[in-house]
């Protein structure tokens, strides 16, 4: 596979026409389904062309998923942590941030989390994303609270609860055409998080 300068426009604009090539076949055919012969038709450029950029199907989505992953990670984690004075509403404004800017992020690449989100899109993006949230979370957590004896369970539990219910709020907005905006959405699961299942769904605690 030859050298290809990632900043000569006419790189890029092929890998993206590549890369919306996948993305539209996705949306109906599964991936293992998907040769490189159907991405370079839908991109119309020849064989070769996709084998100057990437190794294999596989190589190529690697690469989809860690850049855009990339993006999420950063949009999560701008947040000024040094708002945080210890208090409660310094806490909340600081999660409410962040979880802003996950489903901005989100939004503006509906259409691309929609299709890798679907049971048949490739099972890398969704154990990579889960990841980016896992990672996101215990940072988060171990930040507002550094002390673990405190925990009322285990951290690596509640943090992979958080993680796959977030997950499942990302699946659950996107196949549904984004029902509620992206401000309700943050702040909806800083309410859960911040009241507990139980208390949110409307059931006082004794």
């Amino acid at each position: 596979m030859s050298i290809k300068n990632n900043l000569d426009p006419r790189v890029i604009r092929t890998r993206q026409l590549l890369q919306d090539a996948l993305i539209t076949l996705l949306a109906d055919k599964e991936f293992e389904a998907i040769s490189v012969q159907d991405i370079t038709k839908k991109a119309n450029v020849n064989r070769a062309t996709f084998y100057s950029h990437y190794e294999d199907k596989y190589q190529m989505v690697r690469q989809i998923v860690r850049e855009k992953l990339v993006d999420l990670d950063s949009a999560m984690k701008n947040v000024d942590f040094s708002m945080y004075d210890g208090k409660p509403n310094s806490l909340d404004e600081m999660a409410l941030k962040s979880y802003f800017h996950l489903f901005e992020h989100i939004e503006k690449n509906s259409y691309f989390y929609k299709v890798l989100l679907k049971r048949q899109g490739p099972n890398i993006f969704r154990r990579r994303l889960y990841e980016v949230l896992s990672t996101t979370f215990e940072k988060g957590i171990a930040f507002i609270q550094p002390k673990k004896n405190k925990y009322l369970v285990p951290g690596d539990l509640l943090v992979s609860y958080i993680s796959g219910a977030t997950l499942s709020v990302i699946s659950f907005w996107v196949e549904n055409d984004m029902p509620y905006t992206k401000k309700h959405m943050a702040e909806y699961l800083l309410k859960i998080s911040r009241n507990g299942v139980l208390t949110t769904a409307g059931l006082e605690s004794n």
